[in-house]
């Protein structure tokens, strides 16, 4: 995402924000991630307790979906440095190829990788409006008083 004004930037990447935290990823693996331990894989990213080699926190759970033996996709409520790559590791698998997918609801399809457009006000707001947590885990959301 490129952004010319400064104040969309820094409101976009605030930690406080949580923007750039609900993000879609596609990730080609160097191994086959297959059988019982791409469901132990999906269940350490989901559980909410994987701790990154040099972090001090969990990451909060994220969703992940194999594709194809060698290809999947993320789905993250938060942005740490280099963490789906990290993720992976974590569970023995390395990362060959990585693509930022969405950000927010703001789609990245029909763009080819290194180009850009203008974002329209409509595009913005998808940024900011995107999925919830729960719509990314394919949760019913909790209604207050029920």
């Amino acid at each position: 995402m490129h952004a010319t004004a400064l104040e969309i930037a820094a409101t976009l990447t605030r930690p406080a924000r949580l923007v750039l935290s609900r993000q879609v990823y596609e990730a080609t693996l160097a191994a086959p991630l297959t059988g019982e331990a791409a469901r132990n894989a999906e269940a350490m990213f989901e559980s909410g307790s994987l701790l990154l080699v040099g972090d001090d926190v969990p990451l909060l759970p994220a969703r992940l979906e194999m594709m194809g033996d060698t290809c999947a996709t993320v789905r993250i409520c938060e942005g740490r440095y280099h963490q789906v790559r990290r993720m992976f590791t974590a569970v023995g698998h390395d990362v060959v190829a990585l693509r930022r997918v969405a950000v927010g609801g703001l789609s990245c399809n029909g763009l080819a990788d290194g180009e850009w457009r203008q974002l329209s006000a409509g595009d913005v707001e998808a940024v900011f409006n995107g999925p919830t947590e729960d719509e990314i885990f394919g949760r019913e959301a909790v209604r207050a008083g029920s």
